[in-house]
Parts: structure tokens; sequence; C-alpha cells
């Protein structure tokens, strides 16, 4: 990869750090509130955070943030197949955003999705899991040891919400 190039990438996984960030924001003081808890998180809280996101994505792609990047920086193919599997899953988990967009965030049991919405879900879950494989692999873990330790993860989380 060239300089820019590298740059691009890491400019791209900059700004989806950033909304990133802001996304757990939301999960964790909405989709994961517990009972009792007072809500954390307003529109006006949201509005701010999405402002300053805006400023933050509008700085990353300024010629200063060019001409402070270092342009002899070169990266082995470990660490491009890595970057390279990043952004290619960055990539899919947007097109699963634009998915539930695209069908309305409609409410459907299982059983009444017909199967071309069936197929482009398995589609792009499926390049999803590649992606998901294919840094696990290059960083040398275990999907076994990933998926294990999240169920532990999770089971404590559980027990420290009761």
């Amino acid at each position: 990869m060239t300089a820019e190039e590298v740059f691009m990438a890491v400019t791209l996984l900059r700004m989806h750090k950033a909304l990133g960030e802001m996304t757990e924001v939301f999960k964790k003081n909405i989709l994961h509130r517990h009972r009792g808890q007072e809500d954390k998180y307003d529109f006006e809280e949201f509005e701010i955070d999405s402002k300053m996101l805006g400023d933050e994505l509008k700085a990353l792609s300024t010629l200063g943030h060019w001409q402070r990047f270092p342009k002899d920086l070169k990266l082995d193919d470990q660490n491009t197949m890595v970057l390279w599997n990043v952004i290619g899953l960055l990539g899919e988990s947007s097109e699963l955003a634009g998915l539930l967009l695209d069908h309305n965030l409609r409410s459907m049991p299982e059983a009444q999705v017909d199967l071309a919405t069936r197929q482009e879900w398995t589609k792009e879950l499926g390049d999803v899991a590649w992606y998901h494989a294919e840094i696990a692999t290059k960083l040398g873990l275990s999907l076994e040891d990933i998926q294990q330790a999240t169920v532990e993860r999770n089971i404590q989380l559980a027990i420290s919400w009761e």
C-alpha cells in the first residue's frame, strides 16, 4: 500500500472509531438500560454528541491531518491483511445497517421474512463472519476461544445486572 492509501485507510478507521464510540454511548445508555435506572441519555445529549462527531470527522479529512501523517509508513504483509480485513468488516457491518434501514426497521415474525430478504441477510452476515474469521486467523486467535470468552463475559455481565 502507498502512504496515501495507508493514510486513507487509517482515516477511515479513525472515522469508524469516532462513530463507534458514539454508538457505544447510545448502546450503553439506551439499549442496555436496566430496571430502575433513570434515563441518562436524551435527545439533547445525542444532538451534542452528533455535532461533536461531525466536527471530528471533518477534522480528520483535512489537509492538515494528511500533512502530519508519516509519509514513509510501510505496513508489513501481516498488518496489511489485518487492516484490509478490518476495513472489510466495517464495510460489511455498514451494509447490515443499510439492510435494516432498507427493510424500514419493520418487525416481522421470523416465519414471515421472505426468501429474498433471508438471502440478503444470509449474504451480509456471512461476509461479516468471513472477515471476523480472517482477522482472528491473522492474529493467531481461535474462534472457539473468542466465543468462549464472550459467553463468559456476558454471563458475568448478566449476573451483575441482577
